[in-house]
Formats: structure tokens, C-alpha cells, sequence
């Protein structure tokens, strides 16, 4: 079940829809807190194979993971000492299949909290702890 809040007038059977579940998330973040909160740690990603070896290395259990392309200057992700070209396998155990998982588990509730990052470089597999900031304006 959605909300469908926009569609293309003239294009009959053509229309744009938001998970009920999301729309629920949205509304109650705007409520509370008049916008929707998202944590932040200064990456631009890419969904990336994870090669066999580094999966077993790292425990994961996905063939996918997420590689920095960028890292900002003075974010939570360079302070942590994350660096471009790093794979992000895992957050807090949990695989990070794909650029999709990562933004969706960098949700309010991370901000602040200390995330442990299971990190695969040339060197080997690491584990990283990031915390997260609010997501700037």
C-alpha cells in the first residue's frame, strides 16, 4: 500500500508512489523534529563486487559491497581514517550490499553512536568505528 504524491497528468495509468511504511517514517520526523533526519559521515559510494577472498576475510556473507569514491575533508569518515577506494563489507556486522543499504542504515538513530565498519583494503580487512553527524542543511 502507498501514497502516490505525484503523477504525469495526460498519461493515463502513469503515476508516482511511496511505500506506506516510508511515508509514515517521513511524516513522524517532520513532525517531531520538522525535518527528516538522516546521519551523515562525508562518503560518496559505489555498489562494487567483493571479491570471494575479502568476503571470507571479513565474514560477510554478500558477493557486494560499497566503495569510497570520495572521502570529505574533516568529515566523520576521514577522522575515522576511512579513505578513497576503501570497501565498506559490513556496518555492526550487518553486510552493506550496495550504495542502497548504506543510506539506509545510516538512519537517525546512528547519529552519534559510534558505528563499527568493517573495512577491506590491499592491506587486508579492518575494522573502522565512524560516528556519525547529522546530516548538514
Amino acid at each position: 500500500i502507498g501514497a502516490n504524491p505525484a503523477m504525469i497528468h495526460g498519461a493515463q495509468g502513469i503515476a508516482f508512489a511511496v511505500a506506506s511504511n516510508t511515508a509514515n517514517f517521513v511524516i513522524s520526523e517532520i513532525i517531531r523534529f520538522g525535518r527528516v533526519r538522516r546521519a551523515f559521515i562525508g562518503v560518496s559510494a559505489d555498489t562494487t563486487n567483493l571479491p570471494r577472498r575479502a568476503a571470507l576475510l571479513s565474514q560477510v556473507s554478500s558477493s557486494t559491497a560499497v566503495r569510497l569514491r570520495s572521502v570529505e575533508k574533516n568529515s566523520p569518515a576521514a577522522r575515522a581514517g576511512l579513505k578513497e577506494g576503501d570497501i565498506i563489507a559490513a556496518i555492526d556486522g550487518r553486510p552493506v550490499t550496495g550504495v542502497d543499504d548504506l543510506v539506509r542504515m545510516l538512519d537517525a538513530e546512528r547519529i552519534g553512536r559510534e558505528t563499527l565498519c568493517t573495512v577491506v583494503r590491499r592491506t587486508g580487512v579492518s575494522q573502522v568505528a565512524v560516528t556519525p553527524v547529522a546530516r548538514p542543511n
